[in-house]
């Protein structure tokens, strides 16, 4: 089990090899192949539609070869936790606040359909969509609307 400050860490060290990661909408750290990812527009078309095709080939190009993650992932990664979507990674969770404040290291930073890892130092890391990879945010300039401890994280440093 990681502590708080271990996810914060992991995912530092995933950010600071940011370029061998890509966001694709449900994917859980595969190795982005053309039949993966094409796969993952088979299987979510909903999602997707709001694509072009010459949009998806982009998709596919940046993608290729990287490891792949959506949000929940990279936050499941991190914290050495099974693989959920978001809203349950908010619902398992412990000490949910809406009263935003930073300096939460590993804490689960929420916004329906998207989350990311508080750093404790008034940023977080995410993995924000198609065409991104791992980036830093300040935490005040951003709409999350809860936050809370990740199920599976100790927090008792």
């Amino acid at each position: 089990m990681y502590t708080g400050l271990e996810v914060s860490e992991r995912a530092l060290e995933m950010y600071n090899e940011r370029d061998k990661y890509a966001y694709l909408y449900g994917a859980k750290g595969e190795t982005g192949t053309e039949a993966f990812i094409r796969g993952k527009f088979q299987e979510y078309p909903d999602y997707f539609s709001k694509y072009s095709d010459s949009e998806k080939e982009e998709i596919v190009e940046y993608c290729s070869g990287k490891i792949l993650y959506d949000c929940s992932g990279f936050v499941c990664r991190c914290a050495g936790i099974p693989d959920v979507y978001s809203g349950k990674l908010l619902e398992d969770g412990s000490r949910k606040t809406k009263n935003m404040l930073d300096g939460k290291a590993g804490w689960l930073c929420y916004r329906p359909g998207h989350v990311g890892i508080d750093r404790g130092d008034g940023t977080f890391l995410h993995m924000p969509s198609e065409l991104h990879t791992i980036e830093p945010a300040r935490f005040s300039d951003y709409n999350w609307t809860d936050q809370c401890r990740i199920a599976g994280v100790d927090y008792s440093y």
